[in-house]
Order: C-alpha cells, then sequence, then structure tokens
C-alpha cells in the first residue's frame, strides 16, 4: 500500500510532549513519587500475604483461616507484581522510543532547514549540507 505516509509529518515537540505524559504516567504507575494507592509501590508494601495473613488472623482470632487462601493469594500477588513490572518496563521503552523518535525527526528538520537555507534563490543552486549527516 504505497503513499500511504503521504503528507504524515512528526512534529518533534508535540512527540516530546507525549512522551513526557508517558513519562508522568510512569511515574506514578511506579511509584516514583511515593506511594500511592494502587501504583506498585503501594501494592508492594500494602497488599502483601503478610498483610492478608495479619487482617484474616485479626478478623478471626479464635479460628484462624489457614493458609490455603494466604497461600493462594500468593501466586496472584505474585502475578500482579509482574504485571506492573511489565507496565513499567513497556512505559520506560515506551517513554525511550518517543524521545528517540523525535531527535531524530528534530535532526532532520534541521539538516532539512539547512540546506533550504544554502539554496540561492538566484539561481536555485548552491551548496548542500555534507551527505552522510542524517544518517539514523
Amino acid at each position: 500500500m504505497a503513499g500511504e505516509t503521504a503528507g504524515f509529518r512528526v512534529k518533534p515537540d508535540e512527540l516530546l510532549a507525549v512522551a513526557q505524559k508517558v513519562q508522568d504516567l510512569l511515574d506514578d504507575v511506579a511509584g516514583n513519587n511515593g506511594a500511592t494507592t494502587g501504583n506498585h509501590k503501594d501494592f508492594q508494601t500494602e497488599a502483601t500475604t503478610d498483610n492478608l495473613n495479619n487482617a484474616l488472623n485479626s478478623l478471626f482470632p479464635e479460628s484462624p483461616v489457614g493458609s490455603a487462601f494466604v497461600q493462594a493469594y500468593g501466586h496472584e500477588y505474585d502475578a500482579m507484581n509482574q504485571k506492573y513490572s511489565a507496565i513499567v518496563t513497556h512505559l520506560t521503552e515506551l517513554t525511550a522510543a518517543c524521545r528517540t523518535t523525535a531527535e531524530q525527526y528534530g535532526a532532520e528538520d534541521e539538516y532539512t532547514q539547512t540546506a533550504i537555507n544554502q539554496i540561492d534563490p538566484a539561481t536555485g543552486g548552491g551548496t548542500p549540507p555534507p551527505a552522510g549527516d542524517t544518517e539514523f
């Protein structure tokens, strides 16, 4: 499907703004701004199997609920930690990809502007920038 990207333009500043929004989300999810309800840091400290076991024992002091429920929850807890870690990894990679792509398009824009500025309007000729400067 040739030509699908015709007229497509990446604006580096706008892509950097997206990267910042993704970084902000990453900071919130990872708990880089502190442990708040629902983020990974909070989950790791407030939703442990020990916390559940203590809560169950406080609710049923005469008859402990038993370790089967806590053990089953432990598997869920581990799975959730893996999910949080995967989300953090993917957000980190997305942030880096946005920033790198924006930098590359910014460099290409600078190269194009330099090439245009070197053209003599009277003759249409000029000296283009050295070849190889736009290798990405």
